[in-house]
């Protein structure tokens, strides 16, 4: 019998919750989770898929109103570069509890990559 969790990832934007061992737990966590990114692509999409912070923000605040629980959710965000033919790097920052944290890490990560 092992340990279970849900994660699931958005455009480098990760979220994984705690580990449990119980399957129904993950499992609701799972669904939770799935329901956070189906309310984040359907207000990406109809924002012109603009603002990115802003609609995930407010996708998470939407999840906590309909009582959708990512309990102890890590964020972190990754991205692949190539920095030149054949040579693949992994951008990872550090997980964190707070989303906050993270989108002010992954705008680091990306204005970095854009000098």
């Amino acid at each position: 019998r092992g340990y279970y969790c849900a994660q699931i990832q958005m455009c480098g934007i990760h979220v994984r919750t705690f580990s449990t061992r119980h399957l129904v737990t993950a499992a609701e966590a799972h669904l939770a989770l799935i329901a956070l990114k189906e309310i984040f692509f359907g207000k990406w999409t109809d924002n012109g898929m603009a603002d990115f912070d802003e609609v995930l923000r407010a996708s998470a605040v939407e999840a906590g109103l309909q009582k959708m629980y990512f309990p102890s959710a890590m964020h972190w965000f990754e991205k692949v570069v190539e920095p030149e033919p054949g040579v693949k790097w992994r951008l990872t920052t550090p997980c964190t509890r707070d989303l906050e944290s993270t989108l002010k890490n992954r705008s680091e990560v990306l204005q970095l990559l854009n000098r």
